[in-house]
C-alpha cells in the first residue's frame, strides 16, 4: 500500500517498509520505515533540514521493484484467466 514516509508517525518505526519485499532497499539493505524517514528529513551540518539523496535512491528502487513485481503478476493473472479477481482482490486493495 502507500506509504507517506515523511509522516512523523514512521520516526522510531523499526518494521520494514514492506514485510516479504525481496527489493534491494528491503533485503539487502534492510531499511526500515525510520531509516527512510532520516534519509528524507536530515539536518545538515548547519543544522538546517535537508533531503539526503540516499533516501530517494531507496525508495525509488522499492518502487520500482514494486511495480515491476505487480506487473508480472498482473500478466500471470491475464494469462490464467483470472484477472478480474486479481483486479478485485489486488488492485483494489492497492487503492485504499
Amino acid at each position: 500500500g502507500r506509504i507517506d514516509i515523511k509522516r512523523g508517525k514512521y520516526d522510531g518505526d523499526q518494521s520494514r517498509i514492506e514485510d516479504g519485499c525481496l527489493c534491494p532497499t528491503c533485503h539487502d539493505l534492510k531499511t526500515t520505515k525510520h531509516d527512510l524517514y532520516w534519509l528524507f528529513r536530515k539536518k545538515n551540518e548547519s543544522g538546517v533540514w535537508s533531503y539526503d539523496p540516499d533516501g530517494g535512491r531507496r525508495a525509488t528502487m522499492h518502487n520500482i521493484f514494486f511495480f515491476n513485481q505487480l506487473m508480472a503478476d498482473i500478466r500471470t493473472a491475464i494469462r490464467e484467466g483470472r484477472f478480474e479477481e486479481f483486479a478485485k482482490d489486488t488492485l483494489g486493495a492497492l487503492s485504499r
